[in-house]
């Protein structure tokens, strides 16, 4: 396993304590998914996958909307707490492999009819990257919606980062009041030019940004959004 692979694992390994969905899922499900494509939808149900689902509040919310959902992410931690949280959703829950060479498919072989990449695709160097968004785009039907927020390089991150021997990735070493980060790595998006590059498998629908800073020493967590169809 390459080693940044192995660094983020380590550093996910522990898990992440994201207990709330995040307002931006309200958004994508108020304003865009269900007044723009009228999902979910009923007879069959609307397959729905969440990469990187850490806990599975976001994924929990849209089982509850009415969507048909599956989450993997990378966190053993994370899955363990999602399923003793959601048992409900426990058989629908899975965890991966970091690597996605080592994956054949995503939570369904096909017919995925929209995806959920939350702050959870930056993980991943150039050829890792590019391999992961070919499966996702060859398990989608034709018409499917995938959402991604991706890190911008305003995100307080950046400015704790510094670039390796790797052209895409950066290590970011960071400590702050709630967590500190030894070393992972991941890239940064600089502008919108950047972001339909890293999608260029899926037609652009809305491209966006969210950003979201209470107190001046907190981090900026300045987001790129990619809202894209098959």
């Amino acid at each position: 396993m390459k080693k940044y692979l192995k660094d983020n694992k380590k550093f996910w390994s522990t898990g992440y304590d994201a207990l709330n969905v995040e307002s931006v899922i309200f958004r994508l499900q108020g304003r865009i998914l269900g007044p723009q494509f009228s999902l979910p939808k009923k007879n069959p149900k609307t397959r729905l996958l969440e990469f990187g689902c850490g806990q599975c509040a976001n994924l929990n919310y849209f089982h509850n909307m009415g969507y048909e959902v599956k989450g993997v992410d990378i966190s053993k931690m994370d899955v363990k707490k999602a399923k003793k949280r959601y048992p409900h959703l426990s058989k629908k829950i899975e965890c991966i492999n970091s690597n996605p060479d080592e994956i054949k498919f995503y939570g369904w072989e096909s017919e995925i009819d929209v995806v959920i990449a939350n702050q959870s695709l930056y993980y991943l160097d150039r050829k890792e990257f590019q391999n992961c968004i070919n499966k996702i785009y060859r398990q989608m039907r034709k018409g499917g919606i995938i959402y991604a927020s991706m890190w911008s390089n305003r995100h307080t991150y950046y400015k704790h980062s510094k670039k390796t021997d790797n052209d895409w990735l950066r290590e970011v070493k960071f400590k702050g009041k709630r967590f500190k980060i030894s070393s992972y790595h991941t890239f940064f998006i600089k502008n919108k030019r950047d972001l339909l590059s890293k999608f260029k498998n899926f037609k652009p629908i809305h491209i966006g940004r969210y950003f979201m800073q209470l107190e001046e020493k907190e981090t900026n967590n300045d987001h790129y959004v990619f809202i894209g169809i098959k």
